[in-house]
């Protein structure tokens, strides 16, 4: 329980450097891009080694990958619910943040219906109108498809657990220690 907490207090340091740093110090739009969403999953993984290795194995000798396994990911659950508790906080009536969401989600829809009707065989302008027509939708339905709300919590929580569950199992396999007859 002390390494879960150990490892949960650290990352949950890290969530609330991050979430600072996506609130005060990066624009909105980076939250959003591909490149912020990779590096942060990136970098989620090479803490979660990090720390195992520094935390767990020096108590483990001969931990294996379901130990490692079962000491991160109550500590990246842990500290995935408070980032996630500060960014709603933080970005819940952030105008900017609401505004570079609408954004991305109107640039994914462009890029999605070229690619599907180019695939189709629609027109130009059969894709022109149902791309008009999903933006319309986006705008419409912009502050009840904001993540950042109290009310999509739980959603977010659960696939958040997905998320955590798929990091912690990659860094699993970083911090077990090799048993001496594997080769």
């Amino acid at each position: 329980m002390k390494q879960i907490l150990t490892i949960g207090g650290i990352l949950a340091v890290y969530s609330t450097l991050y979430a600072l740093a996506l609130k005060y110090v990066f624009p909105p739009g980076i939250v959003l891009s591909s490149k912020g969403m990779l590096i942060n999953f990136f970098l989620g993984i090479f803490l979660l080694v990090f720390l195992g290795r520094k935390f767990l194995r020096p108590e483990h000798p001969s931990l294996d990958y379901g130990q490692a396994l079962k000491y991160l990911f109550p500590a990246a659950l842990l500290a995935y619910t408070i980032g996630l508790i500060l960014q709603i906080g933080f970005f819940q009536n952030d105008q900017k943040m609401k505004d570079a969401s609408v954004e991305f989600n109107i640039a994914t829809i462009e890029k999605t219906m070229d690619m599907v009707g180019s695939m189709t065989g629609q027109s130009d302008a059969e894709i022109a109108i149902e791309k008009n027509k999903a933006i319309e939708e986006v705008k419409a339905n912009a502050d009840r498809d904001y993540g950042f709300q109290w009310n999509k919590f739980p959603m977010l929580l659960f696939t958040g657990m997905i998320t955590t569950l798929i990091n912690t199992l990659i860094a699993s396999i970083f911090v077990k220690v090799k048993s001496s007859g594997s080769a």
